[in-house]
């Protein structure tokens, strides 16, 4: 199962990717599935290998580095 999700215009999920790899948390940036260059801001979420718990764990690592870049 995937989530396509879309963040705000400044969460770029091209400059978020390294970020979240080395907090362990990782996801394919929109753009690679989007006919439309400026999805920038979206990423595919993957949630169909693993448990509940490391799902939760996931998003509330992504969200931060979404909120830290935000302050930003």
């Amino acid at each position: 199962m995937f989530i396509w999700a879309s963040f705000p215009s400044v969460a770029d999920t091209w400059e978020l990717l390294t970020a979240a790899s080395e907090n362990k948390v990782t996801y394919i940036p929109g753009q690679a599935f989007s006919v439309y260059y400026d999805q920038r801001n979206s990423r595919r979420l993957n949630f169909s290998n693993t448990d509940p718990e490391r799902i939760h764990e996931g998003i509330r690592r992504l969200a931060k580095l979404i909120r830290n870049t935000i302050r930003s």
